[in-house]
């Protein structure tokens, strides 16, 4: 099948938000004369030291797109920087932002893409989202994006998301990738377990929904979402502990509350890391921190009553 996006797969990192410094740093040995940064939100405790490699890249006349959605942290962009573009919209998803930056408007598979990344980041009531949806019928593009979003959840390791990339890039939809639909169908079978572990093992502690021991890894923000569907709570945490960290996730049907910059403070006092969107986060802390974390949690949501 012919290309139609030129991809080079091997010039591709994944990162996460508290790795990103990691990789620009092995990235920069490398003389990149332009580096595209996408969906990755900004660590606040790697910060300035990002903002230092940012600048040293750019005086080396390397051209850098910093590409996404999350709510930036006070002092992030920095300024003032020749080579540097910053490109951030709040509510609409990181691939919209993408296509709209660097996409072509007649190219198919870039649209489309575009919107496989809308629907998976719920962000699908753009306009133009929805005049792309309007192009097809809409429930086969749903059910396309679907064995992404739900095929990467079993499927995490960055040779299998590689190796995706590349076929999608080539025009392939997505139901005719062996791999990512097995992945996907392993990923629903499991869900459904953790839907059932939820109902039965949800607590609520004041305004906060928690939920641990998930059954199956992977799951925290799914698990989150249905713990405010089972309680109505103000705010669902999802804990999973691993090497003496916290991994919680976190999310809220309530505007009021922005999560983003709840979970980045509290994080951030605990020794941790976190932040996100208003209405859905993550954070890592010191296992030993958690009590703390819902202590103050709790403090943050009643002083909004």
């Amino acid at each position: 099948m012919r290309r139609n996006l030129k991809i080079d797969i091997d010039r591709i990192r994944i990162s996460t938000p508290t790795g990103l410094y990691r990789v620009l740093r092995s990235v920069s040995s490398m003389n990149p004369s332009t580096i595209i940064v996408c969906d990755i939100a900004v660590d606040t405790s790697h910060m300035s030291e990002l903002i230092d490699l940012i600048r040293s890249l750019t005086s080396s006349k390397c051209s850098i797109y910093y590409i996404d959605h999350h709510p930036p942290p006070l002092g992030f962009p920095p300024i003032d920087l020749d080579g540097f573009k910053y490109l951030y919209r709040l509510g609409v998803s990181a691939s919209q932002l993408v296509y709209e930056a660097l996409g072509k408007p007649d190219d198919r598979i870039s649209r489309i893409l575009m919107t496989y990344g809308a629907i998976g980041d719920m962000c699908d009531e753009s306009q133009l989202v929805k005049d792309t949806l309007s192009l097809w019928d809409k429930r086969l593009i749903y059910l396309e994006a679907g064995f992404i979003v739900e095929g990467l959840i079993s499927g995490r390791d960055r040779k299998f998301i590689r190796e995706l990339i590349d076929k999608l890039a080539q025009g392939n939809p997505p139901s005719s990738i062996p791999e990512l639909v097995s992945s996907c169908l392993k990923t629903l079978s499991e869900e459904y377990k953790v839907y059932k572990y939820i109902e039965e093992n949800v607590t609520v502690r004041g305004r906060i929904a928690i939920v641990s021991k998930l059954p199956v890894s992977g799951f925290g923000g799914k698990a989150a979402n249905y713990a405010l569907t089972c309680t109505k709570a103000d705010v669902a945490i999802a804990i999973t502990v691993s090497g003496g960290i916290a991994y919680m996730s976190l999310r809220s049907s309530n505007p009021r509350i922005d999560l983003n910059d709840l979970t980045r403070r509290l994080s951030t006092a605990l020794g941790g890391h976190g932040g996100g969107h208003l209405q859905s986060a993550a954070a890592r802390i010191p296992v030993s921190r958690i009590e703390e974390f819902l202590m103050f949690m709790e403090i943050a949501l009643s002083s909004m009553s």
